[in-house]
């Protein structure tokens, strides 16, 4: 097992897939800290505490990961 770090950033773009301007992209899943595997199972754990808000903007959604 190894020691992570993940977060999950709302990045809002418009319809033609490019970024907003008007709004800032902001964390939607504060920085947590597991134990884990891999990177993979990490990625996973995170998409599963994506709000249900932003379940129909999971394209717009970013999983950051760091591994120590």
């Amino acid at each position: 097992m190894q020691l992570f770090e993940y977060a999950v950033i709302f990045k809002p773009k418009t319809k033609d897939g490019k970024e907003k301007t008007s709004e800032d992209p902001k964390v939607i899943v504060p920085i947590t800290t597991v134990m884990a595997e891999n990177a993979a199972e990490v990625t996973l754990q995170a998409a599963r505490q994506i709000p249900e808000t932003y379940s129909k903007k999971l394209a717009q959604c970013e999983v950051a990961v760091r591994p120590f």
